[in-house]
């Protein structure tokens, strides 16, 4: 019954991305882990995973992958299993949106999550006229307790993805086209004091990881609240030609 429901909670969508739909269906850690084990062959099937690399032995699935597992009770031992399946049982996964706001995630999944950006970051696949990661494009956190270090790590991982490589991971580029990575964490345990407050306090550290990579970049690093400011996810207000933030982030409490 559960591989039923689970195999007609897949889709490939207009758009020809592979989507999960598996929101409010009662995940918990122990029906993520086995759901982790059912998906491998089905990643496969979909083509979901790697089916080919370039001539650095690097390569991306032909399809990305949407996974929607909001508002379930998964915790830290469930994205634990996804993240390791992603990053270690399948090959060129492409993550276009990561779905995991109104579960029991803590600190420890920020620091998987962080993995997750982290490993999916190092694989690339080089267009004529882009550089693309595998790395999620967007990542909805919110209602969870990851804690303020929690956002400080993951926010660290995505300002240092594309380690090593020309361009950054984020923001994302696509053609002629860019945007910043979109990462929703309100309502996480962050502690007292205003969001931009905590911007201030976090941006030096972020300015440090992209000095130290040697990406330059004209505009605002973060663009705080995107939703309130006119952005939407595929572009910035901020952004001017081919320069953007490399993040919206959006974590009031």
């Amino acid at each position: 019954a559960e591989s039923r429901r689970w195999a007609e909670a897949f889709e490939v969508n207009p758009k020809g991305q592979v989507e999960v739909k598996l929101s409010g269906t009662g995940l918990d850690d122990a029906a993520l882990c086995l759901w982790c084990e059912w998906a491998r062959p089905e990643l496969v099937k979909r083509g979901a995973v790697r089916e080919f690399s370039d001539r650095s032995g690097w390569g991306l699935a032909r399809r990305a992958l949407i996974l929607n597992f909001s508002e379930n009770s998964i915790g830290d031992e469930g994205v634990k299993a996804l993240v390791t399946m992603l990053t270690e049982q399948v090959q060129g996964v492409c993550i276009r949106m990561l779905f995991l706001h109104k579960n029991k995630l803590g600190p420890a999944s920020a620091e998987t999550l962080a993995t997750l950006i982290e490993k999916l970051g190092s694989s690339s696949n080089r267009g004529k006229n882009d550089y693309r990661f595998g790395a999620p494009e967007e990542l909805h956190l919110s209602d969870n307790r990851l804690g303020k270090d929690g956002i400080v790590r993951i926010l660290e991982a995505a300002a240092n993805c594309g380690e090593g490589s020309r361009w950054p991971a984020y923001p994302i580029r696509i053609g002629a086209k860019v945007r910043p990575f979109w990462l929703r964490c309100e309502n996480n345990d962050r502690g007292p004091g205003h969001y931009q407050d905590f911007i201030n306090e976090i941006l030096p550290r972020l300015e440090e990881i992209r000095k130290r990579n040697r990406w330059r970049s004209s505009v605002p690093l973060v663009c705080p609240e995107a939703r309130s400011n006119g952005c939407t996810t595929a572009r910035c207000v901020k952004q001017q030609d081919q320069d953007a933030p490399f993040v919206h982030l959006m974590c009031r409490n």
